[in-house]
Formats: structure tokens, C-alpha cells, sequence
């Protein structure tokens, strides 16, 4: 027989109560450890893990059942075989064999993961990714029986890790490759920042950007901006907001940003910002916009010289009038003097001095003189009105041959007023070829030369300050203008942004940026160059350089005719709805012709078509019942050869349909205000 058990002194009392339950019924103790090894046996073979058991030399003494399915070998054919030979594991990619973690588990008494990317080599085909850990197996003196190896099928695992790493690539890759500026902040510092963003600021590398915090390359005014812009993000808020940014090289770009919150990046709550550069797009917004208000001036001065010319034309040709009258007067005055002197003395004409002709003609010759001062005045107007109309043509983009010096001089009365308290202005004119232009592009470059050199110079030492405009040719033999000023003069640091959208050195609100800018287009598209200067304190000279033109272009036809002396007597109509223009047509050409004068154009029409038959038609071509155009269309069908006869009459307020008018027919046109001699030249020149 054998001792149902034993006990160590000293013992406890629960150790002796187990060891007489024990002595008192071994077999059913027998068959509880039974029951016990089947309920572990059944549990290792249902678990979802492969599990495998060695003992201390690294035999197998288990397998369960994911085991074999997982390896490729049975749990009989396994036992005491070496776990290398049934667990052979290697690295996925490299292919090395991977150290057994069971040996460093028997070694360290400790759990053992393995690392990432271990595949399986099953016993016949194939392999299997896994994932695992070995723990050693201790009892309860310490002591280490053996290992226990429990491990997974990691296939999908690891495949949804490829996807999730080949996703994190893809969008890096495509955060990376867009046109889109894209950051990323956290405390406001640059953590990361695509390309897009790098090239947006000017910088070579991101590495010359992280670290860094964004508000320092924002503009001032928009700082305070962008930091009750985080707030909000920081709430939720998200909404596109322009902001002005400082780029290497002096550049100001300005983006549009969208902020978005996000949770964790890093490891970290971030502030994930999206840009567009729209600068272009804001300088053409502001190019349109400058151009509507070209077009607004340009509609408003072709007018303004409408409404002007109308009255100027009769003011002026009256003046003309009175003054050729008032010499007839003199003379004929002079002589009945000389005759009454004779008659009656001199002396009895000096005692009569009150009613004598002599002083008559003394009034009348200080009111010639008068007459003279408003002819000077009214020329005046009439030089400003034609040069405002130079300016009223901006959205035509014909080119012409242009004289520099009469542009310039043309520009010169709408921007003396500017200059006249700030400098004295010196013209340098030498000689310069024709060029081919528009002139009203052309003039928009000279008159934003000439207020930029006055607005460089204070006001109140004219005497002491000078703006020279030169004109010359160069050695290639092209047209040079310079405006050179006396002025405060341009800081080094600002000459290469000179020329840039939106630069400005001017105070808020004088100036947006553009002038140069669009001078710098304008003479771009010429084919030309524009360049300055400058140094501070000695003023700025910029400098417009212009191909010549060809040399096939055509030199246009002067417009100016002699006076010719009609041989006969003509009967004239004139036609205009300021009844004024045809008084005065009327008092100019009465002497030498029968002149009928109406504001009724639809009465006159009825007149022509019923038979009544003039030498000359002068018709306004702008009225508003009837056009001269629709007169000239009407008589063109009904009795041509009257309508060869018309002459117009043009305020300067031009529709695209009465330019399209003169360019198609062939008659004759006179400006107003038109000059006495010229309109009597047109006349006898149609009755020769």
C-alpha cells in the first residue's frame, strides 16, 4: 500500500483538513483532476488563438487546434519535436528567420511579443502573417516548466495595415501634390506645410518654415484678424477668410483660407488651414474694376465734351464774328471822323468830343481787346475739351501713329493744375520718331508719370522743385520719354516692387497700388519697357522706351484746309438742335450764301423729300428726334444726291453706331467747336 499523503510541520489547519479529505476519498479526488484536465483540454482546443506548450528544451508538448490548422501539422505528429522545426518563423519582408521567442521566454522568465511583419512557414504550402507573444509556464515554487506560445492569423490584420499605410501615403502624396496651400499649426506654430504652401511664401524648403508661427508673416492690419479667426476655429466656426501675406522677396500675396479643427495630429489638437493664392485673380478684379471706371470717366468726359462743345461752339464763333466785325466798324467809323473833319474842323469836332466817332472808336477797340481775352479763354476750353477726349476712348484698342510731343503737351493741360503748386515744369523736347499707339493707353502712362512726380514733391516751393519731361531718340533708334522730378525720391529696398499690383508707398486711401502696375501693362503690350531711377532725397526719373513704327504704316492726312474763295453764291441748311450753333452758323456764312436755319429735323426731311434742294446740308449727327443718321439713311433712299451734300456736326459724344456711321460714309465732318475759317473753307470747297 501507499500513504494517502503527507504533511510538512509546521502546517495549517485547512492544509490538514484537505489532506484527511484527500486520505478519506482518493478516487474521487482522481476523478475530479480528471474532469479538471478535460475542461483545460476542451478550453486550449476551442480557443480562437493558436496555442502551443513546450517544455524546457523546446520540445512541443501541445498543439491545439487553430494550431494545426495554422501550422500544417497534427498535434501527435508535433509532440516532441523541436517548436523550430513546427514553428518556423520569418520577417515578411526581408525573409530572415526570426529568433524563437520561446528561448528568450525560458531566458527571461517574462512575455515575449513578436515583432511586426512575422509571417508562418507552414509544413507544406505557403505561409500565414501572424501576430504573437510566448509566456513561460511557472509553478508556484518559481519554477519554469515550459513555455506556452499563443498566436493569431494576422492576414487581415495586417492587410487592412497595408491599406491604412498605402491610404496615409496616398494622401500624404496627394496633400503633397495639390495646387492647394495646405498647413498645418499647432499653438499657432507651422508643424506642417505642403509644397504649395513652401512655394506660396516664397521659401526653397519646409524646413525653413516649421517652428515658426504663422502670424508673423501676415500682414499688420490683418494680425489681429487671424487671431479672433483661431478663436472661432477653436468653436467650430469655419468659413474662407482673405488674409494678406509678407513672401520672401517682398511679395504680398493674399489667400483665401479656410481653417478646420483638428482633433489630434501628431498626437496633438491642430488648426489645419487650406489656401488659394488670388492675388491674380483679386489685381484682374481691380483691373476690371479700374477699367469700369475708365469707361464711367472716359463716358462721362465724351459727355461732359458734348454738352460742352455745344455752347463753345457759339461762343466761340460769335467772338470770332464780333471780333472780324468790330475792325469794319473802326474803319468805317475812322473814315466818317475824317469826313466830319473836313466838314467842320477839328476843332469843332474836339468841342463836340462827347458824340465824336474817335471816342467810339476807342470803346470799340477796348472791347476788341476784351473780345481778344475771351477768345484766349474760350481756346482754352476748347484745348482742355479736345484732351479730355483722348481720355474718353478707353475701351478702344486701335493703335495710330503717335507724335510724342503733341501727346505729352495734350496731357500736359489735364495735369498742370497738379503740378503747377509743386514744381516748375521744364519740357525737353528733342526729336523722336512716330510710334505706333493708342493714344488713349498711351496718355493714361504719361498722366500717371506726371502725378506721380508731382505727388512726390510737397506743395509750396514750386520755385525750388522741377519736373523735366524729355523726349529723344536712342541709339537703337527708338522713342525715349523721361519724367524726371525733384522729389523725396524711392527707397532701394521698394525699386524692385515698384512695378508690382497693389504697391503702394502712398498713404490709405491715395492710392490702390495699380498706376505703375498698369502703366508697366500698357507699355508691355506696345512693346515697349518702362523703367526708374531713383534715390532718396534726389528724386526719381522713369523712363518709357517705345519701338518706332514701321515704316510701311501710313502717316495720317491732315485734316486742316486753306480758306478757299467760293466762286458763286450757295443755298445752305443748317440743322441742329441748339438753335444757338445755327445762329452763329448762320452770322459765319450769311455774307457770301442764303442760309436757313431749323432745330426741326423731321420738318426739314419733309422739306428735302417734297423738293426743296440744297448746295450744302450742315446737320448735327446727334439729336433727339431725329439723327443726322437717320436723316442721311432716309435721303441716301430717297433723294441721294442730297445726302452726298450733308456735312456733320459732332459734339464728341460718340455711340459704337455713329462711329460706325463715320467710318462708313465718305462725307465730310467738323468738329465742334469748329474754327470760323474751317467751316468757310468746307463750305466753298463743296460749292466749287
Amino acid at each position: 500500500t501507499r500513504p494517502y499523503g503527507y504533511l510538512l510541520k509546521p502546517f495549517a489547519e485547512r492544509e490538514l483538513q484537505s489532506t484527511i479529505e484527500v486520505a478519506l476519498d482518493p478516487h474521487g479526488m482522481q476523478r475530479a483532476l480528471a474532469v479538471r484536465d478535460r475542461w483545460f483540454a476542451t478550453t486550449l482546443r476551442s480557443i480562437g488563438d493558436g496555442v502551443i506548450t513546450t517544455d524546457r528544451t523546446e520540445h512541443v508538448t501541445y498543439l491545439n487546434r487553430v494550431a494545426e490548422v495554422l501550422t500544417g501539422w497534427s498535434c501527435a505528429e508535433a509532440i516532441s519535436r523541436p517548436l523550430s522545426e513546427v514553428f518556423r518563423i520569418v520577417h515578411e519582408t526581408t525573409r530572415v528567420l526570426v529568433p524563437s521567442p520561446v528561448t528568450r521566454a525560458l531566458r527571461e522568465g517574462a512575455v515575449v511579443g513578436l515583432a511586426d511583419h512575422t509571417a508562418l512557414i507552414r509544413r507544406h504550402d505557403g505561409e500565414v502573417s501572424i501576430a504573437d507573444s510566448a509566456a513561460p509556464i511557472i509553478d508556484d515554487q518559481g519554477e519554469i516548466h515550459g513555455v506556452v506560445v499563443v498566436f493569431r492569423d494576422a492576414t487581415l490584420e495586417r492587410q487592412a495595415q497595408q491599406l491604412q499605410e498605402e491610404s496615409r501615403r496616398e494622401l500624404h502624396e496627394l496633400v503633397e501634390r495639390m495646387p492647394e496651400a495646405v498647413v498645418v499649426l499647432q499653438e499657432g506654430r507651422i508643424v506642417y506645410a505642403n509644397p504649395a504652401w513652401v512655394a506660396c511664401l516664397g521659401y526653397a524648403s519646409i524646413d525653413e518654415l516649421v517652428g515658426r508661427e504663422l502670424v508673423e508673416f501676415l500682414h499688420p492690419d490683418d494680425q489681429e484678424l487671424e487671431r479672433a479667426r483661431q478663436a472661432a476655429v477653436v468653436s467650430g466656426a469655419v468659413s474662407p477668410h482673405e488674409f494678406r501675406y509678407f513672401c520672401r522677396g517682398g511679395r504680398v500675396a493674399t489667400l483665401e483660407v479656410v481653417p478646420v479643427l483638428l482633433r489630434q495630429y501628431r498626437g496633438k489638437p491642430s488648426v489645419l488651414k487650406v489656401a488659394r493664392d488670388v492675388t491674380e485673380q483679386r489685381l484682374f478684379q481691380a483691373r476690371l474694376a479700374q477699367a469700369d471706371r475708365l469707361v464711367a470717366v472716359g463716358t462721362m468726359s465724351a459727355g461732359v465734351a458734348h454738352e460742352i462743345n455745344n455752347p463753345l461752339s457759339y461762343v466761340i464763333s460769335n467772338v470770332e464774328f464780333a471780333a472780324a466785325e468790330i475792325p469794319r466798324l473802326v474803319e468805317a467809323l475812322e473814315a466818317r471822323e475824317a469826313d466830319l473833319s473836313e466838314r467842320y474842323g477839328a476843332r469843332a469836332l474836339a468841342e463836340s468830343a462827347g458824340a465824336a466817332p474817335g471816342n467810339t472808336i476807342r470803346r470799340l477797340r477796348e472791347i476788341a481787346e476784351a473780345l481778344g481775352d475771351v477768345r484766349e479763354g474760350a481756346e482754352r476750353v476748347r484745348n482742355i475739351v479736345r484732351d479730355l477726349k483722348t481720355f474718353s476712348r478707353a475701351t478702344d484698342d486701335t493703335s495710330e501713329l503717335v507724335h510724342l510731343r503733341s501727346l505729352i503737351n495734350s496731357t500736359l493741360n489735364l495735369a498742370f493744375n497738379e503740378i503747377r503748386h509743386r514744381a516748375r515744369l521744364v519740357k525737353d523736347f528733342g526729336e523722336s520718331p512716330l510710334v505706333l499707339a493708342n493714344p488713349s493707353r498711351l496718355g493714361q502712362v504719361i498722366l500717371n508719370l506726371l502725378l506721380n512726380a508731382a505727388q512726390a514733391i510737397p506743395m509750396g516751393n514750386a520755385e525750388r522743385n522741377e519736373i523735366r519731361i524729355v523726349t529723344r531718340t536712342d541709339a537703337a533708334g527708338r522713342a525715349v520719354m523721361e519724367v524726371r522730378d525733384t522729389g523725396e525720391g524711392i527707397p532701394a529696398a521698394n525699386l524692385r516692387s515698384i512695378f508690382d499690383p497693389f504697391f503702394t508707398t502712398k498713404p490709405v486711401g491715395m492710392g490702390t497700388g495699380l498706376g505703375l502696375s498698369i502703366c508697366h501693362g500698357i507699355v508691355s503690350a506696345m512693346g515697349g519697357s518702362i523703367e526708374v531711377e531713383s534715390a532718396v532725397g534726389q528724386g526719381s526719373t522713369f523712363r518709357v522706351v517705345l519701338p518706332a513704327a514701321p515704316p510701311e504704316v501710313p502717316v495720317p492726312r491732315s485734316t486742316s484746309r486753306p480758306e478757299i474763295v467760293s466762286s458763286r453764291r450757295g443755298r445752305i441748311l443748317v440743322i441742329d438742335d441748339e438753335r444757338a450753333v445755327g445762329n452763329v452758323i448762320r452770322r459765319l456764312l450769311a455774307a457770301d450764301h442764303d442760309v436757313t436755319v431749323t432745330v426741326e429735323a423731321r420738318s426739314a426731311l419733309k422739306e428735302i423729300v417734297e423738293g426743296a434742294r440744297f448746295d450744302v446740308i450742315i446737320c448735327d449727327l446727334m439729336m433727339p428726334e431725329v439723327t443726322g443718321i437717320e436723316l442721311y439713311e432716309t435721303l441716301a433712299t430717297e433723294v441721294p444726291d442730297q445726302a452726298g451734300r450733308m456735312i456733320f456736326l459732332t459734339g464728341g459724344a460718340f455711340t459704337p453706331t455713329a462711329h460706325a456711321f463715320l467710318e462708313r460714309v465718305s462725307n465730310m465732318r467738323l468738329e465742334k467747336p469748329f474754327d470760323a475759317k474751317v467751316l468757310r473753307a468746307i463750305v466753298s470747297d463743296r460749292l466749287r
